[in-house]
């Protein structure tokens, strides 16, 4: 059985693996009145591992079950991997749109909070598997981009604009570097 998959298990979600081919799993898991569908691409010798995530609402550095899920997932992935996950709130959306470092928003920093220092955000449209915007984040393989991390969240907090709790998040995440 996957590593991932049986840990999840051990933290209480009910899993169901909808497809699997070759060294992907795709499955929908459960706790808590909350919904995920996860995929999961496993290391090979070419291909770092990384993982997709698509939660049925909106995620939180707050909230203790957004947490173990996100540790979760990231003690799967290695120096270099990355996970994904589909934002739908509006204050993600609201912040990135707006330029804000994405530590400084609610599931950049539930990333941030686990080890994940580089980001990107996009939308990819994938055929019939297209999906809503996502954050990419990364574990990084050194610590040369931490430099300029530190100096956006920074300059964000010398003239800092948006949200207040995307300032109090920044501040955070200043005070971790």
């Amino acid at each position: 059985m996957d590593p991932l998959v049986d840990r999840l298990k051990d933290l209480g979600y009910e899993t169901t693996i909808t497809e699997r081919k070759r060294k992907t799993t795709v499955m929908t898991i459960a706790r808590n009145d909350s919904t995920y569908r996860v995929t999961f691409r496993e290391q090979t010798r070419y291909i770092e591992p990384w993982i997709e995530l698509v939660p049925d609402q909106t995620l939180s550095p707050d909230n203790d079950d957004d947490i173990d899920l996100i540790t979760c997932c990231a003690d799967q992935l290695v120096p270099g991997s990355h996970i994904m996950i589909q934002y739908t709130d509006s204050l993600t959306a609201e912040a990135l749109n707006i330029d804000i470092p994405p530590p400084a928003t609610p599931i950049g920093h539930l990333l941030f909070i686990n080890g994940f220092t580089w980001f990107k955000d996009w939308y990819i449209a994938e055929g019939w598997r297209e999906g809503g915007q996502k954050l990419q984040a990364n574990k990084p393989r050194g610590t040369d981009h931490l430099t300029d991390l530190r100096s956006d969240l920074r300059t964000f907090l010398d003239d800092p604009y948006g949200p207040e709790k995307c300032q109090r998040l920044a501040q955070q995440a200043l005070d971790q570097l």
